[in-house]
């Protein structure tokens, strides 16, 4: 699949359009605090929003991520449909495994 990158001020709502093309859902992967208190979140729920996109919210990510943890977000994006999984603020490790477990 092909990578876009945007960055910049408003970067997420403006180029919201972006998200359209992948399904109607997308899983949100956060931790449990850092990305709330920076608010990325918001900024993605927005996008979604605007484009009338659906989504759920996965944040019980932590540092080190055990396997148990990505079977879980992979289970949850499976029962919700989820086609688009979404990573406000930073590429990770653990939002990877999480990916690869939905394979």
């Amino acid at each position: 699949m092909p990578t876009q990158v945007f960055f910049g001020s408003n970067c997420i709502i403006d180029n919201s359009h972006a998200l359209t093309g992948y399904g109607q859902k997308a899983l949100i992967v956060t931790g449990r605090n850092s990305a709330k208190s920076n608010g990325s979140p918001a900024d993605i729920i927005k996008a979604l929003n605007d484009e009338s996109l659906d989504y759920i919210i996965f944040d019980k990510v932590m540092t080190n991520p055990t396997v148990e943890i990505c079977y879980e977000g992979a289970a949850l994006a499976r029962e919700h449909q989820a086609v688009r999984n979404m990573r406000p603020g930073w590429l990770s490790v653990r939002n990877l495994r999480i990916e690869r477990s939905l394979r």
